[in-house]
């Protein structure tokens, strides 16, 4: 019989926290075997651990290298100038300045919300940028899209209550109505595919209701926040859509404009649209008339040379004004006329009235 041997485990699993399963195992210290048989048995199901816990380790090691492959592919992207600049929007460096991590904005102050209801200008409220034709091309597509799935959303959701039926047909179905729920199930897969194939005219029609295009989505999915939901809702129902007339100005149009216009029973562009009838929309005709039918210019009001005051101090930057932003804001005054009111009348920086006998001398004393 042979003597019972001891193998001394204690060296090798101390080596790291990855082998406490051996020591688990086995126990700790010592381990006394009897035959030769044990003694293969314990090394072999040692070797087994061993192998696992390497192969656990070679497959930690390919992750690493496969991270550390894409860290550094990630770091040569960011590293790109023109990706590095659509990482960071411009918009985000304008007016409004403070913003949390969300981009949302505080509430307004009292203060903010008395000057809103008073409707007082903003300095820093920036012209609306012009419309570019790809831009006008995606609200198109854009209000065409809502407006065909406003017309397959109740057939959608029958559709889903008939595949529920046929779903949970059981035994206890007949034929004849397995038949009928196909039927109208193909029945109203037709219409869904004719509705989303009609075509761009066939769909934006003059007589739709456009009312019910969610144009906060549009905004904020297919512009992705260039354009605010008004400017987007305000393009298409002020210009864009189908039941204005965007044909050229007929001789008996203006005519008509500038009779309604002159007339003493004039009372607001919007009723003025309506009583020319010819599908223009109230901006339409008050562009029309101020730009091109209305010749001569009407005197200046104490109102307006108050308001016009402001706008040049509210609008001027490094003694800069913004003489199209100042036009922006006076209705019925053009570039040049704002900017030669101020000139020549309301610029206190600029004497007025009859010279003195001093200027005079001064004046010919220069020129001679």
């Amino acid at each position: 019989m042979l003597k019972p041997m001891k193998f001394d485990l204690g060296a090798s699993t101390s080596t790291a926290d990855n082998y406490e399963s051996i020591d688990d195992t086995f126990g700790r210290g010592m381990i006394e075997c009897k035959t030769i048989d044990e003694l293969i048995l314990y090394n072999e199901t040692y070797l087994e651990i061993l192998d696992s816990s390497i192969a656990i380790v070679e497959q930690q090691l390919a992750e690493n290298r496969q991270r550390q492959t894409q860290l550094k592919e990630e770091y040569r992207l960011y590293s790109r100038a023109d990706i590095a600049k659509r990482k960071v929007p411009v918009h985000l460096y304008m007016p409004p300045y403070f913003k949390d991590e969300n981009n949302m904005c505080p509430p307004m102050s009292a203060e903010a919300r008395h000057k809103q209801e008073l409707k007082w200008f903003d300095p820093l409220m920036k012209e609306e940028k012009k419309w570019t034709p790809s831009e006008i091309k995606t609200l198109r597509e854009a209000v065409k899209e809502a407006m065909v799935a406003h017309q397959v959303q109740p057939l959608c959701s029958r559709r889903d209550i008939v595949v529920g039926k046929l779903r949970n047909a059981d035994i206890t179905t007949t034929n004849n109505e397995r038949r009928q729920w196909t039927m109208e199930l193909e029945d109203l897969m037709r219409k869904i595919s004719y509705i989303k194939a009609k075509t761009e005219d066939e769909v934006l029609t003059a007589s739709a209701d456009y009312s019910i295009v969610p144009w906060n989505a549009v905004a904020n999915v297919d512009f992705k926040g260039t354009r605010t939901e008004w400017a987007v809702k305000s393009k298409w129902c002020n210009e864009l859509n189908p039941k204005w007339s965007k044909a050229a100005w007929t001789n008996e149009e203006i005519e008509q404009l500038k009779y309604l216009r002159e007339n003493p029973k004039f009372v607001s562009w919007q009723i003025l649209a309506l009583n020319l009838g010819t599908n223009r929309t109230s901006y339409q005709c008050m562009e029309k008339y101020k730009t091109e039918v209305s010749q001569h210019s009407k005197e200046w009001s104490q109102d307006e040379d108050t308001k016009l005051i402001a706008l040049t101090k509210l609008t001027s930057i490094n003694g800069h004004i913004q003489w199209d932003k100042v036009a922006q804001f006076m209705p019925g005054r053009t570039r040049q006329q704002v900017r030669t009111r101020f000139s020549h009348t309301l610029d206190a920086t600029v004497k007025h009235g009859r010279w003195t006998d001093q200027e005079d001398v001064v004046c010919f004393c220069e020129t001679s």
